[in-house]
């Protein structure tokens, strides 16, 4: 399955029409996850004293550590400070179990479906990531470490959507 293209406004719609509890796709969103990347999360890859985020990636990526902003940290300490469970894994379903890929996929579909925007999968959240770097002007190899990525011809595709990185390259 093909992700459509998911410019950064489209994005922020869709992250908009998600409900307050629901940080998890946030999270795969911001860090780039894969669904399968995202389901592993554990409460200990958070280090709330650093701020940062351990990412163990897959499909021979390169794992890494992220920093979290601090409207994402908090979110999770609050989302953490309702749980009533000794459950190792960072986000659960609504069933407070162990988030699946299946949970994931039904989750990331409703949500795209209530910001009126159709044939979204988790996996599209992570090529928004790219985009959405690239269209910030972040640099390319930045973007790879981001996303793990081995080879730098992963990371490429990204730098094709954005156009306004054009504008202004021949002002004085």
């Amino acid at each position: 399955m093909r992700c459509p293209k998911v410019s950064p406004l489209t994005t922020v719609r869709i992250l908009e029409a998600l409900p307050n509890l629901r940080r998890d796709v946030k999270v795969m969103y911001r860090h780039g996850l894969r669904c399968s990347e995202a389901v592993d999360l554990r409460i200990e890859d958070v280090s709330f004293d650093r701020a940062t985020l351990w990412v163990k990636r897959l499909k021979g990526s390169n794992s890494g550590t992220h920093p979290i902003e601090g409207d994402e940290l908090r979110a999770i300490r609050r989302y953490l400070g309702l749980r009533q469970d000794n459950l190792p894994w960072l986000f659960l379903s609504e069933r407070q179990g162990r988030l699946t890929r299946f949970a994931i996929n039904y989750l990331v579909d409703r949500t795209a479906e209530a910001a009126a925007f159709m044939n979204l999968h988790p996996h599209c959240l992570r090529h928004s990531c790219g985009y959405a770097l690239a269209d910030r002007g972040v640099d390319l190899r930045t973007i790879q470490e981001w996303l793990g990525h081995r080879s730098i011809e992963m990371t490429v595709r990204y730098t094709r959507i954005s156009q306004r990185r054009f504008n202004g390259l021949w002002r004085g």
